[in-house]
């Protein structure tokens, strides 16, 4: 046996001595002197022919050194697998190590490791099941939105809903004209949001031609200086009128799209809009296992994994700090992100314990797909993005953690039960 936890400290802290064995040192060292013979350059002597008394002599005490440098850490890892101990901070070394000849190599270390909870809870967690059949309301929404995106414009008498003009308009701040606001030959889409809601409520209706005045009035909170809390009067010229005509919903649209058939076009939408629904029920699923687990399981957490994650949330607070009267002390600060913190950390170590405990592993094909989802996000080519990754390993290592989580969390899920609302 390699080592043996001398002391339990806390569930979080634990003294250990480890030894490496006497027969394993002496090699080392034995090895250690046979390449520096080899190499050793000794006035009086051929490389390969320095009598051992002298290279102990003059490199003896750099040899164990090296020898430690290179034992120590293997050992150590090796010594926490034996005790199942899994290390969350550097170890403090509480004695001195030397080598002394024909006897094993002692250390006695203190480490903070991860906590073992006394039983992982994760299985058969109640939560909410939400229905992913395709309603016929979803569907009749979906063909519409595909007709509106295939419609034409043409003309028309009066203005419509749907429907698209062009107009003049000018803006009057009591008897002055407001230059910057007004415009001509505008191209409106009734029922946009790019002016306010009154010029299409009193342009539907209207006729090419027709001029007519309303007014609007601007919250305080307006970002335009020239209209903020003010009241302004619109004179408008109606100078074209167009009506929407939706394509009807049959093969013939159908086949524009590159489907066979309507039929066909339909199942897709069905398809789409189901798998749509399972991704966002998941999404909610995943939330709820993690605050149940986090709420299943009490343990101790390493005091320096607690500090550096208090020290991490209190920088970030910092910076969005936006003026003097958002500035906190230190202790406010910690007050404040401390539960945050608590919680990253248990749920980190949650995730890390059922992971292992499933044989949860993160494949290539997991990263490449989680890959392509964010390149299709954020507009970025597939290749840009693999460029920036390769040169920033530690954004990269984020991304795996996040998949690493994310198929834990789905694992959770997979063994939950199902529950639906009262009337579901």
């Amino acid at each position: 046996m390699l080592a043996e936890v001398v002391e339990d400290i806390s569930s979080t802290k634990k003294r250990l001595r480890i030894q490496i064995p006497k027969e394993t040192v002496s090699n080392e060292i034995n090895s250690a002197f046979q390449h520096l013979n080899l190499n050793a350059k000794v006035p009086g002597f051929r490389p390969g022919k320095v009598p051992f008394s002298i290279l102990n002599k003059k490199f003896g005490r750099d040899v164990k050194a090296k020898v430690i440098e290179r034992l120590v850490p293997d050992y150590y890892m090796r010594a926490l697998k034996e005790v199942e101990l899994v290390p969350v901070a550097d170890p403090e070394i509480e004695s001195q190590i030397e080598i002394n000849s024909g006897e094993p190599l002692e250390m006695i270390f203190t480490v903070e490791v991860r906590p073992k909870p006394e039983k992982l809870d994760y299985e058969g967690i109640e939560i909410k099941d939400f229905p992913t059949e395709p309603t016929d309301e979803e569907i009749d929404k979906a063909c519409e939105r595909i007709r509106k995106e295939r419609a034409t414009l043409e003309p028309a008498e009066t203005a419509e809903p749907g429907g698209q003009v062009v107009i003049d308009y000018e803006a009057f701040d009591g008897d002055k004209l407001i230059e910057n606001v007004s415009s001509k030959d505008y191209q409106f889409d009734l029922g946009s949001k790019d002016l306010p809601p009154e010029f299409a409520k009193e342009t539907l209706g209207k006729k090419a031609g027709d001029v007519y005045e309303f007014i609007v009035t601007y919250p305080e909170d307006h970002p335009g200086e020239d209209l903020a809390g003010k009241t302004i009067k619109f004179k408008v010229v109606l100078k074209d009128v167009k009506k929407q005509v939706l394509p009807d919903l049959d093969d013939a649209l159908a086949k524009e799209l590159g489907f066979d058939n309507l039929e066909k076009m339909q199942a897709k939408i069905t398809e789409n809009i189901q798998n749509m629904k399972k991704y966002y029920a998941l999404e909610i699923q995943k939330r709820e296992v993690s605050e149940k687990l986090l709420s299943r399981h009490d343990f101790e957490l390493p005091e320096t994994m607690l500090k550096q994650e208090i020290e991490f949330l209190m920088k970030e607070a910092r910076s969005k700090q936006q003026n003097e009267s958002d500035v906190k002390s230190d202790e406010e600060l910690r007050a404040m992100v401390e539960p945050d913190a608590i919680r990253n950390i248990k749920g980190q170590t949650l995730i890390e314990l059922i992971g292992e405990k499933e044989d949860i592993t993160v494949e290539e094909d997991d990263m490449k797909k989680r890959l392509l989802e964010i390149a299709r996000d954020s507009g970025m080519q597939l290749e840009a993005l693999l460029e920036y990754y390769k040169t920033n390993p530690a954004a990269l290592n984020i991304i795996r953690s996040n998949v690493y989580e994310t198929k834990v969390l789905e694992k959770v899920v997979s063994k939950a039960i199902f529950v639906s609302e009262k009337g579901d």
